[in-house]
């Protein structure tokens, strides 16, 4: 009988993970033997040096040390394991953020290039990624569907929210196998068959901010935040009225609706006190609560209108 063939009733076995610890460490390299023949101890024993030494002057290690290690895509694993075999060295992965590179000069200073271009891209994704929950928090493109409006997913909201910074006059993206170009002047998406909807920008929970995390005196990270009319009302003549600030945040706690002071550092030791101050986000803040009149100086008063 002829064997099954993979397809789509069967796929096969599933690819199995790249492990950068144990795939690296599996990398075969060739070896050469080097016999020397001498007639005293003392002479070999100087060939060996002699050896030993022009082996050091062409090899070298470097760390290559990152938290974003742990956060590589299996296409840059894939790569790493493919530029052990390619540059001939040897790639030690001492724990989850350190590897050692060894070899060549040339070539181990290649595979760290090549992997410090993937830790830089990590840094980049994550970046993006925290951006990208940041304005889930904060607002959202909506698109009209009948009499609602529907919100965009938050990545294509991201990329329509650097575009509407950038001051384009209009962008282009794809979803669901349909092109859409959205014109910022007037906030009218265009598909590519000529079908028109209008096109919202919306901050999320702009009517009950004021007290959403807390009752205390609030401080964004970003001051594009601070500048939208909600929080800067501008005056009769146009002006914005913002004050930079510095602000103590020493150890902060989540923050919740209707919270009147930081939560205790130890609920079990009221002697332990309060945390400094609360925060929206934990792992990313964007938005500070300081609840005291002493955890905030104000720096400078900075007067700008919108042009």
């Amino acid at each position: 009988p002829r064997p099954t063939q993979p397809n789509e009733t069967n796929p096969g076995p599933a690819k199995q993970p790249v492990c950068l610890a144990t795939d690296t460490a599996a990398v075969a390299f060739p070896v050469t033997t080097v016999e020397v023949y001498g007639t005293s101890a003392a002479d070999l024993a100087k060939v060996k040096k002699l050896l030993d030494d022009l082996i050091s002057e062409e090899c070298t290690s470097k760390d290559v040390q990152s938290t974003y290690l742990a956060n590589l895509q299996e296409a840059d694993k894939e790569a790493i394991v493919t530029l052990s075999q390619k540059n001939q060295v040897q790639i030690l992965v001492a724990s989850s953020d350190k590897l050692t590179v060894s070899g060549k000069k040339d070539d181990v200073l290649d595979t760290v290039l090549n992997i410090s271009t993937f830790i830089q891209e990590a840094k980049e994704r994550e970046a993006q990624e925290s951006e990208k929950r940041r304005l889930r928090e904060t607002l959202c493109w909506e698109v009209a569907g009948g009499e609602s409006w529907v919100p965009l997913d938050s990545s294509i909201s991201y990329q329509l929210e650097l575009a509407f910074h950038k001051k384009q006059e209009s962008f282009t993206y794809e979803e669901d196998e349909e092109v859409y170009t959205v014109n910022f002047r007037s906030l009218i998406r265009q598909s590519k068959r000529g079908i028109t909807w209008r096109m919202k920008r919306t901050p999320i929970g702009d009517s009950d901010t004021a007290v959403a995390y807390g009752e205390g005196t609030y401080f964004a990270k970003d001051a594009w935040y601070s500048c939208r009319d909600l929080y800067s009302n501008p005056d009769e003549s146009g002006f914005k009225y913002i004050y930079r600030a510095r602000v103590v945040t020493g150890s902060p706690c989540k923050s919740r609706r209707g919270m009147k002071e930081p939560d205790p550092l130890d609920p079990n030791n009221p002697q332990a006190g309060l945390y400094d101050c609360a925060v929206n986000n934990l792992e990313n803040p964007s938005i500070y609560v300081v609840f005291c009149d002493a955890g905030a100086y104000p720096d400078y008063l900075i007067i700008a209108k919108n042009t």
